[in-house]
């Protein structure tokens, strides 16, 4: 291959490169809630193909398929980027990965590493071996229905990072300017800021300023993970990403590698200067196919030839290693803690054995054993939930439901006529729900999330003969899941008055939190929803 060929090759990868990343983030904006239909009803469906990354994540597949024995959506955009792993190798790393291109422009801009120590830190690393230590503990642990690869799986880990802490801090703070230019600013930007705002409210902003339960932890990590790569190049795709690591594994099954020519080489060691998966190209040590991104960096740069990328190589003494060098008691010890993950993670948590009032599930999930087995923590159906009521669990759903979707009615409630939480789910954790299914249609039920509870202590009907009507005037199910009674009150100078005290009809009630949120007792609400009577569970059932 010469120079100028794989010049090409090159920006040809960086063409790729910038248009997944592109790709991503438009689809991750557009994973929103849709306006009004021109009658009023809300529309449940978004006409683009929201879900694309995650469908093409072999990792998340095979994940869902060892936990739950059951085949993912959209499988065949996993199986095709199987297939061009096999052929050619990671491709996917290299040229489509989204979270692996930020790694590389995050190193990228003004690199405090350069020259030998450059070169230095692309050489192979004995660390980066970690990852398919991370890969072995996380699927021994799914094979035992412990679902915990979508804490490092890198679409899910990007996704449920910018769309919990990245983007609505964001949202905050185009919010603050604006707002600050609109009001403070002259005449002649209001027009402009009124535009951006128009602009910028689908994609970024949403409909109100967005808030999440701990979004300052998940920032930090990212934050923290994203700028090692000022440190080391790729660090993320070096030692920690386990869908890098399958990836490598798999591409030991590709006929396309790297054929080096020793006699041509003079030992520059330019070809490490950009080696992005550092796999050490130099010729006259052992090639490492499973480590190489195909960035084709090295072919370009080195000045004599000697690297070249084809089919069928020639394998002198520069012959690749068959595995990643791990050992068999490292390989042991990955499995066994993996393994030993599965236990500490069960029996260390009741709530196995008693229900947990605040662990209240989206609207079509599934049984909460299996809820775990499938939810790969990818925060989608969060980042679509139009009233930021769904929120990624901390101690709700213990430590094995970590960052999982919860609804947290203080901050948002279910809204009535939506389900796009439901079809956004990619591996049937929430399975597909109709609106008809959701709200009971004509006669019916609607699905039940919870119940709701009124504390009497603190309801100002009850607790101080105010009236208030504010939970039944939120209550969106027909009829209403509230209903009043007239009683008498007395009050401190022995007036006698009527007041409307609220009651709750159980097997009306679907849990949306509704009331909750628009409680008029702030602090803690005088209503408030808890996951008893869910019907996704015999075991939290309400009435016998």
């Amino acid at each position: 291959m010469n120079i100028a060929s794989g010049t090409r090759i090159v920006r040809a990868r960086q063409i790729s490169q910038a248009f997944f990343l592109l790709l991503f983030f438009f689809l991750l904006f557009q994973t929103t809630y849709p306006e009004r239909t021109n009658e009023g009803a809300y529309a449940n469906e978004i006409p683009y193909p929201v879900r694309g990354f995650l469908e093409a994540d072999p990792l998340a597949a095979l994940a869902a398929f060892v936990a739950s024995h059951r085949v993912a959506r959209g499988i065949g955009w996993a199986i095709a980027v199987t297939a061009g792993t096999v052929l050619v190798g990671r491709f996917f790393c290299g040229w489509v990965c989204p979270l692996g291109t930020l790694s590389h422009l995050i190193g990228s801009i003004h690199p405090r590493l350069k020259g030998a120590r450059r070169i230095e830190k692309n050489r192979t690393k004995g660390w980066q071996k970690w990852k398919y230590a991370i890969l072995i503990g996380f699927l021994a642990a799914t094979a035992l229905s412990v679902m915990q690869i979508g804490l490092l799986d890198p679409l899910c880990f990007l996704i449920r990072s910018l769309s919990l802490s990245i983007l609505p801090a964001l949202a905050s703070v185009l919010r603050l300017l604006l707002d600050f230019v609109t009001g403070h600013g002259p005449t002649f930007l209001r027009g402009p800021t009124d535009a951006a705002f128009q602009w910028l409210q689908a994609p970024i902003l949403g409909l109100t300023q967005p808030h999440f339960q701990l979004a300052w932890v998940i920032g930090l990590i990212f934050i923290a993970l994203l700028f090692l790569n000022r440190t080391i190049p790729r660090f993320w795709c070096r030692a920690l990403c386990p869908l890098g690591a399958l990836m490598g594994l798999i591409s030991k099954l590709s006929p396309f590698g790297l054929e080096k020519r020793s006699d041509l080489c003079d030992g520059c060691n330019i070809c490490l200067l950009d080696c992005q998966g550092a796999d050490s190209p130099q010729p006259g040590v052992p090639w490492v196919q499973t480590e190489c991104h195909l960035c084709f960096n090295c072919t370009t740069a080195c000045p004599q030839g000697s690297l070249t990328f084809k089919f069928f190589p020639g394998v002198p003494e520069e012959r690749t290693k068959a595995v990643p060098d791990l050992g068999r008691r490292q390989v042991l010890a990955s499995f066994a803690t993996g393994v030993a993950i599965v236990p500490l993670l069960k029996s260390g948590s009741v709530l196995s054995v008693r229900p947990s009032p605040p662990r209240i599930r989206p609207p079509g999930s599934v049984a909460e054993d299996l809820f775990l087995e499938r939810c790969v923590k990818c925060a989608e159906c969060m980042k679509v939930c139009p009233t930021h009521a769904l929120q990624p669990a901390w101690t709700e759903a213990g430590l094995e439901g970590l960052w999982s979707p919860v609804l947290v009615p203080r901050i948002g409630y279910c809204e009535f006529n939506c389900v796009l939480c439901s079809t956004l789910c990619p591996t049937n954790a929430i399975e597909p729900t109709t609106l008809e299914r959701k709200t009971g249609g004509a006669d019916g039920y609607p699905f039940k999330m919870g119940t709701a509870f009124i504390d009497k202590s603190r309801c100002l009907p009850y607790a101080s003969g105010v009236s208030c009507i504010v939970c039944e005037e939120w209550c969106p199910t027909s009829p209403k899941a509230i209903w009043f009674e007239e009683v008498e009150t007395v009050s401190r100078d022995g007036a006698r008055t009527m007041i409307k005290v609220p009651h709750v009809d159980v097997k009306r009630c679907n849990g949306c939190g509704a009331c909750e949120y628009a409680c008029p007792v702030r602090d803690l609400a005088a209503i408030r929803v808890t996951s008893a009577g869910e019907e996704r569970s015999a075991d939290n059932a309400l009435l016998l």
